[in-house]
């Protein structure tokens, strides 16, 4: 169930978020389908947070270790402005991050560069930046198989300039938020891929809803249709 959250509004741009009737508040702390896709070119574009999407608790490889660690993730979505599909359709990118406002997480920064004024302590409803413009850093590659994909390069989710915030126009999409307490997400083509693999079937791995028999995971990724060559689902 989707209903009427915040409303973001940056320039001439006011977009109704889509969220959950009491927000999504988050403890601030310290401390494939074979299918080939079109791909977006290379480029910086603005671009519209349109989704946040609980992925649930998933045993994550921590970084230069051999342990997993269980680790609560959430997939944003944002719809790029400035490049459309051959059909006229909106190119749209994902990157998953663990769900943590620690002072050094990586995505309180992007909630941050979304605009977000995140305290250092209580909570903070983390809906706040839905609908709201950033910049996306694009970049090509090319599969194992030869196939060429776009997606998010490293480090590329940064804040919008305010001089090309005027030009920002209303999403295609309307801006959603969708909790794990909901269940999976139903198959939609316009989400993309994470890592290689759609939204809803990492949900379904989940342990709230796999019951913990879910599998391993060495990392996260981003991608228009996966997170990198070896992953890429065409």
């Amino acid at each position: 169930m989707l209903l009427c959250g915040p409303v973001c509004s940056v320039g001439s741009l006011e977009v109704s978020a889509m969220a959950a009737a009491t927000g999504w508040k988050v403890p601030v702390t310290t401390g494939g389908t074979g299918e080939a896709r079109e791909v977006c070119p290379a480029d910086q574009y603005p671009a519209v947070l349109v989704a946040m999407i609980d992925l649930g608790t998933h045993a994550k490889k921590e970084f230069q270790k051999e342990t997993f660690k269980d680790r609560h993730m959430i997939a944003l979505v944002w719809e790029v402005q400035g490049a459309r599909t051959s059909a006229g359709e909106p190119f749209y990118f994902a990157e998953e991050y663990p769900l943590s406002l620690n002072e050094k997480a990586k995505f309180r920064a992007v909630l941050e560069m979304g605009g977000a004024k995140v305290a250092d302590d209580g909570d903070f409803d983390i809906t706040a930046v839905l609908g709201c413009p950033y910049l996306l850093e694009v970049e090509v590659g090319t599969s194992l198989k030869g196939n060429e994909y776009a997606r998010i390069a490293k480090n590329g989710v940064a804040k919008l300039p305010n001089a090309m915030k005027k030009g920002i126009e209303k999403p295609v999409r309307p801006p959603f938020v969708w909790q794990i307490g909901q269940g999976v997400l139903a198959k939609h083509d316009w989400i993309p891929f994470l890592y290689g693999k759609a939204i809803h079937d990492i949900q379904s791995k989940s342990r709230e809803l796999a019951g913990g028999a879910e599998d391993k995971e060495s990392g996260g990724g981003s991608g228009e249709a996966g997170g990198s060559d070896e992953s890429i689902p065409f």
